[in-house]
């Protein structure tokens, strides 16, 4: 499995032999194991870079994953539209609050990791208030392409 963010780009699979196998990707796409190339192709910009984020369970595991916490996330105003992954661990039922600004925040229940990793296209938008059930959980929080104010996300965890 890959998620990926990207502005003003694209991302071309291949195999090794160089033979194009998926020429854009986006999104979140489940791949068969094994070795690839990418071809990341810039759009030309005069304000924002383009940008590439990916995620992949299996290069990203989910323990090494920095900890959600209460408080402010600012996007890097010099980037485009980008990712960033987190893990939230919910020791007990509970709700907890999102402000976005210019950005989106999204949420998956790990535990469904061990019975299918294709589920995991299946991150659930948050917004405002929203309970979650103990358990351990992967946040996507994606900032919009800006050149002047940064997206930010503002989150409160009781």
């Amino acid at each position: 499995y890959i998620d990926i963010t990207n502005s003003r780009t694209s991302v071309a699979l291949y195999s090794l032999s160089l033979q194009p196998l998926v020429e854009n990707l986006s999104g979140s796409n489940l791949i068969q194991a094994g070795s690839y190339k990418l071809k990341i192709t810039y759009t030309a910009t005069s304000l924002i870079p383009g940008n590439v984020t990916f995620y992949s369970t299996t290069l990203t595991p989910y323990k090494t994953l920095n900890e959600l916490r209460s408080g402010r996330y600012n996007a890097v105003g010099s980037l485009a539209t980008y990712s960033e992954y987190y893990k939230l661990t919910v020791a007990k039922d509970t709700n907890i609050d999102i402000t976005t600004f210019k950005s989106h925040v999204f949420v998956f229940n790990a535990s469904l990791l061990g019975e299918d990793v294709s589920l995991m296209d299946n991150f659930v938008e948050v917004s405002g208030t929203k309970f979650l059930a103990a358990g351990e959980y992967i946040v996507k929080i994606s900032y919009d392409a800006t050149s002047n104010t940064p997206g930010s996300v503002t989150v409160f965890i009781p």
